[in-house]
């Protein structure tokens, strides 16, 4: 068995570099391309609410990637990936994460405090690729203990990386949009 590499278990701080997440237009942060290599990541089940996956399915606009072209220097250093460009589900939560990552300690830190009750419903399943999230989601959970030691029971970190990366982007959504998603 071949040894995991950097990009496959990033760790906090590599998720908050640029190689990771972008800005695009300004304010807007998505996810580069090393959330979906996907010959090197593997695939992963994520279990977010379906309230969650609802709130997504009645986002407006397009779902997916604007275009897969990479514009270059001279026509012809632009290149055009194969392929479809990734959508729906896979893509959003790949961009929920991103956003979520882009977040300072202190956010998150409130984010979770104010949030102390919330409990999930009735859970959804999605496939995705992208990076085992093990070492990023314990660094935050040491991260967030040191800051209030009252967060070492909150729900978001009561299981595994996967769960917990699905409780914090439904507690980042709540607080995120203009008709943000409803937690309860």
């Amino acid at each position: 068995m071949r040894p995991q590499s950097a990009h496959e278990r990033p760790s906090l701080d590599d998720l908050r570099s640029t190689r990771f997440i972008v800005r695009t237009k300004g304010v807007h942060i998505t996810h580069t391309r090393r959330w979906e290599n996907t010959k090197i990541l593997k695939q992963h089940t994520l279990r977010p609410t379906i309230k969650f996956l609802e709130f997504l399915d009645g986002k407006s606009g397009p779902k997916g990637r604007r275009s897969n072209r990479h514009i270059g220097a001279t026509p012809d250093d632009s290149v055009l990936l194969p392929g479809a460009p990734p959508s729906n589900y896979p893509h959003q939560l790949r961009s929920h994460m991103a956003n979520l990552f882009a977040m300072s300690d202190k956010q998150i830190q409130i984010l979770l405090e104010n949030n102390l009750d919330y409990k999930p419903g009735k859970k959804g399943q999605v496939g995705i690729v992208m990076p085992n999230l093990d070492h990023a989601i314990t660094e935050l959970y040491r991260r967030m203990i040191v800051r209030n030691p009252m967060l070492r029971h909150h729900v978001a970190f009561k299981r595994q990386w996967a769960p917990a990366i699905c409780r914090l982007i439904e507690l980042h959504a709540s607080i995120r949009f203009a008709k943000p998603f409803d937690l309860n």
